[in-house]
């Protein structure tokens, strides 16, 4: 089975390329990547480790969000969610970082939460430079932390990268 999941993903990364697509929509209910973890089973790890179990009992408040798979949406980064677009979390192929990864998969949960906090309020659209570090980056990593700790027995440390997110915002 794993092995036909990733002649699949190649296949897909393989006309991605070729065709010049910039995204492919991934309407996932069970799939994984590599021998990853499944998508829902991310979304329950981003509910569970951001904070959302309470909030969540709500299914309508916390629907499974769309997944993309594109070239590169922010350059440099694995994965991105923006609330101009709330429905969809992107997730770069171009990045270092391979599908089925732990830190890949730590990515999603990442982009998760912050989709949960967009659809469940905590998220404002006038947020501050540094309220979006504090109340909206800072959970984010934590959560991404916590999965990696739990799951993989893997430490993150994200302190370094909120310091220098930290610093961009003194110019606001």
């Amino acid at each position: 089975m794993v092995e036909y999941i990733q002649g699949v993903i190649f296949h897909l990364m393989k006309n991605l390329f070729h065709s010049l697509l910039f995204g492919i929509l991934l309407a996932v209910s069970s799939v994984s990547f590599a021998a990853g973890k499944s998508i829902p089973q991310l979304f329950d790890y981003a509910i569970k480790f951001g904070g959302f179990t309470e909030v969540c009992k709500d299914k309508e408040k916390c629907q499974l969000p769309t997944i993309v798979i594109e070239k590169e949406y922010v350059p440099g980064a694995l994965g991105a969610f923006t609330i101009k677009q709330p429905t969809l979390i992107r997730i770069s192929i171009t990045h270092p970082t391979l599908p089925g990864t732990p830190d890949w998969e730590s990515t999603i949960v990442h982009e998760m939460v912050h989709y949960l906090q967009f659809w469940t309020g905590q998220w404002k659209v006038n947020t501050s430079c540094i309220d979006m570090i504090n109340k909206v980056e800072q959970p984010a990593y934590e959560a991404q932390a916590q999965f990696l700790k739990q799951i993989y027995k893997k430490k993150y440390d994200y302190s370094f990268t909120l310091y220098i997110a930290s610093i961009a915002c003194m110019s606001e």
